[in-house]
């Protein structure tokens, strides 16, 4: 038995109990088993984050190995591991900063506009009663002094996603964002999600020289004619979107700034969106700050339709297994958010000053308004905001579940699924952890 990773040191503490021989012992249930096919089998502990490889028979014989139950893998038949996990889910979010308008905020995610220069038919803001709006003079000032305020109070560098509507479609806010934190000389990085339409390369030199820009997302939904299709693109004189996008990432991926295409696929006929990344990995295969990923689109499925996907999913990953989705790594602890909604470091700005704390801003999401914050001395809705931060485990099959510890479902989300485990979710879970034990195995061999 050979310890790859380290368990995380206060859980594995609270963790630690009397070796009792005289008991009898079981696999502890939040333990994640993957097969790297070279005679050995990798075990993650999900609550203890510590990674092991065993050999088949020191797995087929776990009595005979004391270090397994010194580790927490192997424990007493009447052992409460849900109620430890529940414990340090707690006792993370009770040590952490509570939500404060004015000083707990250093990630921001700001939508400079509502508009778009595309015109897709799956946009879930279609269907929004929003105005779109670009963010006027008094929102960008105000926005300015929300960033500024929590820097000064928290001295954390600041981190701001680009979101929109199409984010480049309005850069007037981003501009003077940016340059009021680099005269004051605050720390700062940014990133986007984008069509990617308008990232020529005068865009792409202030993504590098002004916005410090690290890293972005681009959605690519099929080949070129379907593409220039769905995206329906107000530039009708541009004969071909498609190639100029394309154009546009390698500019991207030339200037260091790592770019992950997305993929949204039809789960009944995915063919065009399989050929699209065939395509795509081809011409940038030279570029090692590049990925793609695919995507179902939002909608309520069935479990007969989840299962559906996730076999797509299962054969679109065996495909592409070299390239990879995302580079993941495995985290030190069990995880306390889930996204930017649950965390009490994040907010959303819309164009016209509402605050979020979902970037798909539901209705009745709404916590506040930086212009009634500053203009009129009105404070977000802190309760409102608490309904957020909020986890829950709906059955008790999740209690076993060996992706319990890691599985976050926040209670306020529009996503989620109701009365049913969300198999989706919990594919993903998977697969990000695949992804990150396959990645440290590596380094663990080459090491």
């Amino acid at each position: 038995m050979e310890i790859i990773k380290k368990p995380n040191n206060v859980i594995n503490k609270k963790l630690i109990i009397d070796i009792d021989n005289s008991k009898k012992y079981r696999w502890m249930y939040y333990i994640f088993k993957y097969d790297p096919k070279d005679g050995y089998i990798l075990l993650f502990n999900t609550l203890t984050t510590c990674l092991i490889r065993l050999s088949q028979e020191e797995y087929d014989n776990p009595d005979e190995i004391l270090m397994l139950k010194e580790l927490c893998f192997y424990v007493p038949e009447d052992y409460k591991e849900f109620e430890i996990c529940e414990y340090f889910f707690k006792y993370y979010r009770e040590n952490e900063d509570q939500f404060n308008i004015h000083n707990s905020i250093w990630s921001y995610t700001i939508l400079s506009t509502l508009k778009c220069n595309a015109r897709c038919k799956y946009c879930y803001e279609l269907g929004s009663k929003v105005k779109r709006v670009h963010m006027n003079d008094k929102t960008i000032s105000n926005t300015i002094k929300l960033i500024v305020d929590n820097y000064m109070n928290n001295n954390q560098a600041v981190s701001i996603g680009f979101f929109g509507g199409e984010p480049f479609y309005y850069q007037k806010p981003y501009d003077e964002i940016f340059t009021k934190l680099k005269q004051l000389d605050i720390p700062y990085k940014s990133n986007f999600i984008s069509n990617g339409y308008l990232l020529n390369e005068k865009t792409v030199y202030k993504l590098v020289n002004l916005y410090k820009c690290t890293n972005g997302q681009i959605t690519i939904d099929g080949t070129e004619d379907n593409y220039n299709k769905i995206k329906n693109y107000v530039y009708k004189k541009d004969p071909s979107p498609f190639k100029t996008v394309v154009k546009n990432i390698k500019t991207l991926l030339e200037n260091h700034i790592s770019i992950s295409v997305r993929i949204n696929f039809n789960y009944k006929d995915y063919k065009d969106q399989l050929k699209v990344a065939h395509q795509l990995l081809d011409e940038l295969k030279d570029y090692k700050n590049f990925c793609i990923y695919f995507h179902e689109f939002f909608e309520d499925y069935t479990d007969e339709e989840q299962l559906e996907i996730i076999e797509i999913l299962r054969e679109l990953r065996k495909q592409f297994k070299d390239t990879n989705f995302l580079d993941c790594n495995l985290k030190e602890q069990m995880p306390n958010m889930k996204c930017m909604s649950d965390s009490n470091h994040s907010v959303l700005i819309n164009a016209n000053g509402d605050l979020y704390k979902c970037e798909h801003m539901p209705k009745d999401g709404i916590i506040g308004n930086v212009n009634k914050l500053y203009d009129e001395g009105i404070e977000p809705d802190y309760e409102l905001n608490k309904k957020f931060y909020r986890k829950f485990y709906r059955f008790d099959e999740c209690k076993k579940c060996p992706l319990c510890p890691q599985c976050i479902i926040v209670d306020y989300c529009s996503y989620k699924m109701n009365n049913r485990c969300p198999l989706l979710e919990k594919f993903d879970i998977e697969m990000k952890l695949e992804n990150s034990i396959k990645n440290l195995y590596k380094k663990f061999l080459e090491s």
